[in-house]
């Protein structure tokens, strides 16, 4: 038996006692098991075309020069740590919700923007806009939001790179409910570089990381953001000089504007 042109015993698949028609079920039940298995590693290694791997579920990543878009299973992203550094310079692990990132959030619950990065072994490799979710004003915990499309580190260092975020139908007449310009970010990335020069914070600097830091201290509250018909949430990292525009764009041509995008559907919370 060859399985991706490589040669797999039937025996190391099933065992040689069971029934014909058995054997024919159990076999393939391990060779579907075994493909997805292989399509996922693939995916990682950049072998799959995109429409493969994004029935899979899967984490765009823009602007890598000479590639294009590469594609990273969610999967595998959410084994990564996750962790936040402060106003203060602490460095903490961040809460997940035990289904992962959500895809939906309540209007009754307070939001804030972030600035993430994916560090590996120290070093930080990918950027990407954020999200920190608080469930309601009463709420003493928040967790994170992760971005569906990621891009290089040296984007954030472009001169007009900010996050701003936007409520509506993401059709370019949301209401922009928080806006962080380049300004903001250079003390982000100083507090990073900060952070990753320092021996104390061993625990970066080997594997893949997931580290959030906050660009402004202020929580918006959903439910006053003023667009009662809001429907969606969308956070931008971006260096297009109109980031509203990237609201009435097909995807594809957002993926070209090397863009962070992160968007959550709006659970409407009705008030007594």
């Amino acid at each position: 038996m060859h399985f991706f042109g490589l040669p797999i015993p039937l025996s190391s698949i099933v065992p040689s006692t069971l029934h014909p028609t058995s054997l024919v079920m159990l076999t393939v039940t391990k060779a579907k098991r075994m493909m997805r298995t292989l399509l996922l590693l693939l995916s990682a290694l950049s072998l799959l075309p995109l429409s493969t791997v994004s029935a899979l579920g899967s984490i765009k990543i823009v602007g890598i020069s000479g590639t294009g878009t590469q594609l990273l299973p969610k999967s595998y992203v959410q084994s990564f740590h996750r962790w936040q550094l402060d106003g203060e310079g602490n460095l903490s692990k961040r809460q997940k919700k035990e289904t992962g990132d959500l895809s939906t959030v309540s209007s009754a619950s307070l939001i804030r923007p972030t600035l993430d990065f994916l560090v590996k072994d120290g070093v930080p490799v990918y950027v990407m806009a954020g999200l920190e979710i608080r469930e309601n004003v009463d709420s003493p915990t928040s967790y994170p939001v992760l971005a569906q499309q990621w891009t290089t580190f040296g984007m954030a260092v472009e001169p007009n790179f900010r996050v701003s975020v936007y409520a509506g139908s993401a059709d370019g007449t949301d209401d922009c409910i928080a806006n962080v310009g380049s300004e903001e970010i250079k003390i982000v990335m100083e507090r990073l570089g900060f952070l990753l020069s320092q021996s104390t914070t061993a625990d970066l600097t080997e594997g893949f990381h997931i580290l959030s830091v906050p660009v402004t201290s202020d929580w918006i509250l959903l439910s006053t953001t003023g667009d009662e018909e809001a429907e969606i949430i969308t956070c931008l990292a971006t260096a297009e000089p109109d980031a509203r525009e990237l609201l009435t764009m097909d995807p594809d041509l957002v993926e070209m504007t090397v863009t962070s995008v992160l968007q959550v559907q709006l659970d409407k919370v009705c008030s007594n």
